[in-house]
């Protein structure tokens, strides 16, 4: 006869599962929604190719990635393509990735009761952008979940059979660096055979990428303040931006809690923190590379565990008559700072983490509506996404000029280059797109619209061109005296 501490147990081993599986058919829908970024664009379109000449271009690119998400994605693109769409598709693997945190993240907090963790996990801003993009960032965040419950003293859990095949899952389709965690954490439990896995894996990955690599002709030295580094880094662990201030206080009482009760786990948990965390912004710094705080989404994990700690700590210490209180306060605030920021994200506010580009589909139609026909993008290396909705709007067939050059002087900036793209349209004015091709506008776009009053003079005397709408994906543009529509992309 069944005990209730038995259907209890039971009950217990599905939660994670449901959450798992809500979770993964929510972020499937997102995906449906958001449209195709320019990083992930480059990678769909290596997927049109042979199978070995999509995995050479894989391989090839400016930062090497470990092949397997890209044989997923070929393989998934040429047996389910025609049923689903390129948005569902293509980030179907991500997607599960994100699926098995949750999963791996809940056991975890059921079996050590660190249920604190599980809103802000569930309704990470993290997960859900880099889960619902045809990227590997999703499995960083995994791979750092999983090196976590490799090193913490778990009585277990998870069990070796599914430790080793979550590993080998990782190490032949993860992030590179996700790699590099699991190796690790293989080297601490001295488990040799993942070792030596995750080691070839990542030397073959590199040598091959040194032999292969193609020059992109860009070279980037800038690298963000370390204060920004920091407040970027935390927002990303935890949810943008004035939520990580709730989070850092007991962050910190969680790093004191492992150091009076676990020395041990406290020792595992900074490894594990600098693997994920200070190791990857490392590299970038030292490869004089931008900062990007997605590299460091393998903390996710780990830093919320600290976080759930320090929250047991805290209700531990006050006293008896405040505890109901302070644990509904806490409470409280948690599900407030783990499902407002979300949604918020969710529905297009800045600013947030690696913000995806969810309107350009919307926009297209908008300056359609709208009879735009001359439309200026402002940012250099951000015209694939729009060539694509633009072809599948338009037709690929009605595009029929390819990249004619405008050029004009500004004084402040040099020369400005300009290329164009146009699209016919029956009984209509054809549709033309202008994209800034200087390598500048990449990264600073805004600064440098924003600081040029001749760049902004030629925008409102239509010189060279009299433009009907500007398109931008920065946070916020703003130019005075301007008649001219500005659509932000996201």
């Amino acid at each position: 006869m069944k005990t209730k501490t038995q259907d209890f147990r039971k009950f217990n081993k599905m939660i994670p599962i449901l959450a798992a599986l809500i979770w993964f058919v929510l972020h499937l829908y997102i995906a449906s929604q958001r449209s195709i970024s320019s990083d992930e664009g480059a990678k769909i379109l290596y997927l049109n190719f042979p199978f070995l000449k999509a995995i050479y271009m894989h391989l090839s690119e400016y930062a090497p990635y470990t092949p397997g998400e890209m044989i997923l994605g070929w393989l998934l693109n040429h047996s389910i393509g025609m049923f689903f769409s390129l948005e569902i598709v293509n980030r179907i693997v991500p997607c599960l990735f994100g699926a098995l945190t949750i999963w791996l993240a809940f056991c975890f907090s059921l079996e050590f009761k660190t249920l604190f963790l599980m809103p802000i996990l569930f309704f990470s801003v993290s997960m859900t952008s880099f889960s619902t993009q045809f990227q590997p960032i999703s499995s960083l965040i995994f791979a750092g979940t999983l090196f976590l419950t490799m090193s913490w003293s778990t009585n277990g859990f998870p069990s070796e059979k599914i430790e080793y095949l979550l590993s080998l899952l990782v190490i032949f389709v993860g992030h590179i660096f996700g790699v590099c965690f699991i190796g690790f954490g293989s080297l601490m439990k001295k488990k040799w055979g993942r070792v030596l896995a995750s080691f070839f894996v990542v030397f073959g990955v590199l040598l091959v990428n040194k032999m292969i690599h193609r020059d992109f002709g860009l070279k980037i030295s800038e690298f963000s303040p370390w204060t920004d580094v920091f407040k970027q880094t935390f927002s990303a662990m935890t949810n943008p931006h004035k939520a990580s201030f709730f989070y850092l206080p007991l962050f910190i009482l969680g790093l004191i809690a492992l150091y009076q009760n676990s020395k041990k786990n406290l020792s595992s948990l900074i490894t594990v923190l600098f693997f994920t965390i200070l190791a990857p912004i490392l590299v970038s710094y030292f490869s004089k590379y931008q900062f990007l705080p997605r590299y460091s989404v393998g903390g996710v994990f780990p830093v919320l565990l600290t976080v759930s700690l320090g929250y047991r700590f805290c209700i531990s210490i006050i006293p008896k008559f405040l505890k109901k209180p302070v644990i509904l306060l806490l409470w409280g605030a948690n599900l407030f700072f783990a499902i407002g920021p979300w949604v918020k994200y969710c529905q297009g506010y800045p600013p947030f983490v690696d913000q995806p580009l969810h309107r350009l589909n919307k926009i297209i139609e908008e300056l359609d509506q709208n009879n735009a026909n001359q439309v200026l993008l402002l940012e250099a290396g951000m015209s694939g996404s729009y060539l694509y909705y633009l072809d599948r709007f338009y037709g690929t067939g009605n595009r029929f000029l390819e990249n004619k050059k405008v050029k004009f002087w500004v004084k402040e900036l040099g020369e400005i280059s300009l290329e164009t793209k146009c699209w016919h349209r029956l009984k209509r004015t054809d549709f033309c797109l202008y994209t800034v091709e200087n390598v500048a506008f990449i990264f600073s776009g805004q600064q440098l619209v924003e600081g040029s009053l001749d760049f902004q003079s030629h925008l409102r005397d239509g010189k060279p061109i009299k433009f009907d709408a500007l398109l931008h994906s920065f946070q916020d543009l703003k130019i005075k005296n301007f008649s001219i529509p500005i659509y932000r992309s996201w």
